[in-house]
């Protein structure tokens, strides 16, 4: 119920709606209706566009990627990921993580290979018959990346607890500061979730919606940017609310 009301509630879903009763009301009322449907279809048209989308995620992006300068500085103490996506993948024999989800490992790896930090990884169940999205990452991380023993927090659902269910882990492991990894949107709802639960996170975001391509691809609209614009109306919205409720 939780993803429909999503769909429904954020673009496309919602501009889809509004569009059809623009046609509707056409009948009646002609050219109000008319230039309802035509704000849709060129909202759609913005949202769909890389532009559109950069100028959207300049919103949420506000945190840079991580320096070199402290990554070297060793103020951390462990790596965070946080899971998001998981995807059925017969070619591989089942649930497995998603492509977000995958971003996020990767750079992950990237930085434990760097600093020989320990590794959490948090995301609890998505299937009812399926591995936690946590056990779902270690799979990938040790089998992909050759990185074993990561500790896994396997019991949220949302960000939020997310940050509750890894803080009281990272408190058995002693560790206060760390970096947190997940996509540049996500940081901001993800930094204030683990502060408001007595966690000091040191932001290292990864896959920026607002570095787009200049010139003709920026003008150019595909389905791909207008999901990416799905997400940051998501995290906007999502941030809203963690701001309302925490």
């Amino acid at each position: 119920m939780t993803t429909l009301l999503k769909h429904l509630l954020l673009p496309p879903g919602s501009m889809l709606l509004v569009l059809l009763g623009g046609l509707v009301f056409s009948r009646r009322r002609g050219s109000a209706g008319w230039c309802v449907a035509l704000a849709c279809c060129l909202g759609l048209l913005v949202l769909a566009m890389p532009l559109g989308c950069a100028l959207l995620a300049r919103m949420v992006e506000i945190y840079p990627p991580l320096p070199a300068a402290l990554l070297a500085s060793g103020q951390a103490e462990a790596i965070v990921i946080l899971g998001s996506d998981s995807d059925y993948a017969i070619e591989l024999g089942g649930e497995t993580v998603g492509e977000q989800t995958l971003a996020r490992l990767r750079y992950g790896a990237w930085l434990h290979r760097r600093t020989g930090l320990p590794v959490l990884l948090s995301g609890g169940l998505v299937e009812p018959e399926a591995p936690s999205l946590a056990e779902q990452m270690d799979q990938v991380m040790t089998d992909d990346y050759a990185i074993s023993g990561s500790r896994l927090e396997t019991r949220s659902r949302d960000t939020w607890e997310n940050a509750v269910e890894s803080a009281a882990i990272l408190r058995g492991m002693k560790v206060e500061r760390f970096y947190l990894v997940t996509h540049a949107r996500d940081m901001p709802r993800a930094l204030r979730a683990f502060e408001k639960n007595g966690m000091t996170p040191i932001p290292a975001p990864l896959g920026f919606d607002e570095l787009r391509p200049s010139g003709p691809r920026a003008w150019t609209p595909s389905a791909k940017t207008l999901l990416a614009s799905y997400y940051v109306l998501y995290e906007l919205a999502g941030g809203l609310a963690y701001r309302v409720m925490y």
